[in-house]
């Protein structure tokens, strides 16, 4: 097993339900769609603030210009 691990996503929608899967048992989120997305992630980082781990911060180089 490749150590440190590649960080796993989850791609959906926002929404709470989603957001505690994520918090639960992945790194991020991989939005699908774009409407409300910003809105949305305020509200994942209080769903990894609940489940009591640590966020992984966005590789900004790998962002499409």
């Amino acid at each position: 097993m490749q150590r440190p691990r590649p960080p796993i996503l989850i791609g959906g929608a926002p929404s709470p339900r989603l957001f505690e899967h994520i918090a639960e048992y992945a790194d991020g989120w991989l939005p699908i769609g774009g409407a409300g997305v910003a809105a949305a992630v305020p509200d994942l980082h209080r769903a990894f603030e609940r489940a009591a781990r640590r966020q992984i911060k966005p590789d900004r180089s790998a962002r499409s210009a």
